[in-house]
């Protein structure tokens, strides 16, 4: 028996060794066969990728030489990419790169080592078209392509493995160049020489534009297989880096002296993407006209961000934090597409003391408030919530809590001067216009008590409905103005309470920038909750100093120059159409037909606000039955003559922004 089972292990272990024997005999032949025929392999996938980029992309590669120089190293000569009859996208004189043999194994391509020589990436765009537009169509799919939903983070989970995978644990290069052009702007990197080694790096780049060079340093750290990395970018010397090509295609001058972008996690689990990092910025220094119109300056700032891709949505998690000096704002936003897109999105400002947030505001962000001196805390949050199916659902809530905030000194805009006599100056286009005296010693300012109350209810019915009940804001006429923006497609309604008009006015000043809105937020909350201003006395100032026409301030010249009467004697009809022409005051003539008639869309205009006050019991139907005959009698009857004799009222002009979404 026992003889039986010694044979019988001799047995199995001889049919081991022959297995391993014939697997070996297989590899090593397996090996052979590659190796005797990797090169013919290669030129038949490179006649394949010639083949898809003439066929998808309408471009040409050429490439001199091609060869193995190892099992899984691969040489390239005289590399090219040109598209036809376009500028030449790519070229290296020589490129060497090596896989790592066990991915290979499993079907993945994972780059070891990476060797460049005299590399140029251009993407040119001129009178021919560009030399990169074929690259960015999308091409065609099939139909149940087309219609299947897209699992949103298992997409980014392939796009990042691939991306990463092909980014080489090493790498060398010499004389690489980089170019972006336009027409003629253009910004051209010129990198000498790059050694990224042991997951280290650290290179110079040469940035050249049509008016400025400098030098940039980039080094770091990056672990592309546990997706981490941290890079900082500086110019050489401790200089300032400027960015450019973006100022002078948008109009928009980025300066900073050092920037520090960290990556802690990007990775799949249980089905949600999770992107983690943080972007520090020194010295940011930022400039458009459409933002502010001085630059904007910032010491320190810096975005801690938790970015959540989950199948059908995208999400910014409020674990997420926006630092600028000693501000911290808690952003959060989702975007969700189903059957319908939802956007949801909030603004926390966690309880700070009022005096570091002013302080820590950036430099040239405003310019009425940056000395203003506070006591007490607050804290802030906002929520916006929109459904495309459901527009009229919109969700806008605005709430500020304050902790005995108290004005001890007001910046440039001393807004308790409101309360005494002052001056005013309007001006149009960067020119002073003529002053106006705020007092009752000025013959032109006429107190609220005697102002026509036909005027006062109209302007309020029209411009803002709840003027006495809010604290300078209106969060549903907020709310109308977004939806009818979303529905225009365009910014065609704004949202200013009387308050805000007011402060405008006074202390801001009419360009349209963020910034300016900002500040005028800023100034009417301190207005109506921090002053003893009173409502009636924003409302006589407001109609003392608006503009009513060309180069017409104030309700009492108002009602001179269209009416030839004092404003307490407005009538009804009159007090309708002066109301009327406050939205665009310089453009009243637009308001009459050829014939010097009021037009259609203008009288029906005004029989809304009356129908308005009407419902509020503002005014009686008796005041509906007195209406005096309507003529304009003042200086301004030549004005419309003159138009009407040359004809430059023409009848197409709209007046549909005249036309607002009055509540009922």
């Amino acid at each position: 028996m026992k003889f039986k089972m010694k044979w019988y292990r001799r047995l199995i272990l001889l049919n081991r060794r022959r297995s391993i024997l014939i697997t070996f005999v297989v590899l090593v032949t397996l090996y052979l066969f590659i190796l005797s025929f990797r090169n013919t392999f290669l030129e038949q996938a490179i006649q394949k990728a010639k083949l898809k980029l003439k066929r998808d992309y309408d471009c040409e590669l050429t490439v001199k030489e091609a060869r193995f120089s190892g099992f899984t190293e691969v040489e390239l000569q005289e590399i090219a990419l040109v598209p036809i009859q376009k500028d030449t996208l790519f070229t290296t004189s020589s490129l060497k790169i090596k896989i790592n043999f066990l991915p290979l194994l499993k079907g993945a391509i994972q780059v070891h080592s990476l060797t460049l020589e005299n590399t140029s990436l251009a993407l040119l765009k001129n009178k021919k078209g560009t030399n990169y537009e074929a690259f960015l169509k999308k091409r065609d799919e099939d139909s149940d392509a087309k219609h299947e939903k897209i699992d949103y983070a298992d997409l980014v989970e392939r796009i990042t493995s691939s991306l990463l995978n092909f980014l080489p644990e090493n790498m060398k290069a010499h004389n690489l160049k980089f170019k972006v052009q336009e027409n003629r702007n253009f910004v051209q990197a010129t990198i000498p020489e790059i050694q990224f080694t042991n997951q280290t790096f650290n290179f110079e780049t040469h940035i050249k534009t049509e008016n400025s060079e400098q030098h940039w340093i980039l080094n770091g750290k990056a672990n592309t297989r546990k997706r981490k990395a941290t890079i900082q970018l500086s110019a050489k010397n401790d200089s300032i880096i400027k960015i450019p090509f973006i100022k002078e295609k948008f109009g928009l001058k980025t300066e900073f002296r050092k920037a520090i972008f960290e990556i802690y996690k990007m990775e799949l689990h249980r089905n949600v993407f999770h992107i983690e990092g943080k972007t520090s910025i020194e010295n940011l220094l930022v400039h458009h006209k459409k933002i502010a119109p001085k630059d904007i300056t910032i010491s320190n700032s810096s975005v801690s961000y938790h970015t959540l891709i989950e199948e059908r949505s995208v999400t910014i998690d409020s674990s997420s934090v926006v630092e600028v000096e000693k501000i911290k704002i808690n952003p959060y936003l989702k975007i969700q597409k189903e059957q319908d897109t939802t956007i949801t999105a909030s603004i926390t400002i966690p309880k700070i003391k009022a005096q570091d947030f002013i302080n820590s505001l950036p430099r040239g962000l405003f310019s009425q408030i940056e000395d203003l001196q506070i006591e007490g805390n607050f804290d802030y949050h906002f929520l916006f919530a929109y459904t495309t199916s459901k527009p009229d659902d919109i969700l806008f809530e605005s709430t500020l809590t304050n902790d005995k905030l108290k004005v001890t000194r007001f910046g440039n805009a001393d807004l308790l001067k409101l309360n005494s006599d002052f001056t005013y100056q309007p001006i149009e286009n960067g020119i002073p216009q003529q002053k106006i005296f705020i007092s009752p010693n000025d013959p032109n300012f006429i107190p609220l008590h005697e102002i026509s109350p036909y005027l006062q209810k109209s302007v309020i019915t029209s411009e803002d409905p709840f003027f006495f009940q809010h604290k300078g804001f209106e969060p549903d006429a907020f709310k109308q103005s977004i939806l009818k923006n979303i529905h225009t497609k365009q910014f065609s309604r704004g949202a200013s309470t009387i308050s805000m008009q007011l402060v405008k006015n006074i202390f801001l000043t009419k360009e349209k920038t963020i910034t300016r809105k900002l500040e005028e937020v800023i100034l009417v909350y301190l207005l109506e909750n921090n002053t003893n201003v009173k409502k009636e006395r924003i409302l006589e100032i407001y109609f003392n100093i608006i503009e009513w026409g060309p180069g017409v301030y104030g309700v009492q010249e108002a009602s001179q120059f269209y009416f030839d009467k004092s404003a307490k004697d407005l009538s009804l009809e009159e007090s309708l159409f002066l109301t009327s022409i406050v939205p665009k005051p310089k453009k009243f003539i637009w308001q009459f037909d050829a014939y010097g008639n009021l037009k259609k869309q203008v009288s029906d205009r005004n029989k809304f606000i009356e129908s308005v006050m009407l419902k509020r019991g503002l005014i009686t139907p008796n005041d509906t039955l007195i209406k005096p005959s309507f003529s304009i009698k003042g200086p301004a009857k030549k004005y419309l003559k003159i138009a009407i004799q040359d004809s430059i009222i023409p009848d197409s002009i709209s007046t549909d922004l005249l036309i607002l979404d009055l509540p009922q």
